[in-house]
């Protein structure tokens, strides 16, 4: 006998804004994982360079803070370039700060080519924010 019930059709395909929104999770991951990679080789270097030193109080009672080199993507690619441990770590956080803004802008690009008006009003407003609050000097 066969089946009373009718066959359901089958399930459409997702929309390809789907595909490329899980496009762009997997390779906000991959970017992610090396550049955690990039900040443990730049820990591994400093460790090398400098774990065998002894740590004095004289470190604990004053903060210096970050050098001045360390504090502008200009500084940090200089010291990259003369193999600086410390510059790595920072060039892989500089760089981390990065991915979202990546994200967010490639989901501008996706709304706008579907040409969703409003999430890309939305969008751009979060791309602005991220962007201004990176670029604002302090």
């Amino acid at each position: 006998m066969a089946d009373p019930t009718p066959s359901s059709p089958a399930a459409p395909a997702p929309p390809k804004s789907w595909r490329l929104e899980i496009a762009i999770g997997h390779a906000v991951q991959w970017v992610t994982l090396a550049l955690a990679l990039i900040a443990l080789l730049g820990v591994a270097k400093y460790l090398h360079r400098y774990g065998g030193e002894p740590a004095g109080i004289e470190h604990v009672r004053v903060f210096t803070g970050v050098p001045q080199d360390l504090r502008s993507l200009r500084g940090i690619f200089g010291l990259v370039e003369q193999d600086s441990a410390r510059a790595i770590g920072q060039f892989a956080v500089a760089l981390l700060l990065l991915v979202p803004v990546g994200r967010v802008a490639a989901c501008l690009a996706i709304f706008q080519r579907d040409r969703d008006r409003l999430h890309v009003l939305l969008t751009f407003i979060v791309l602005a924010v991220l962007l201004f609050s990176l670029l604002l000097e302090r």
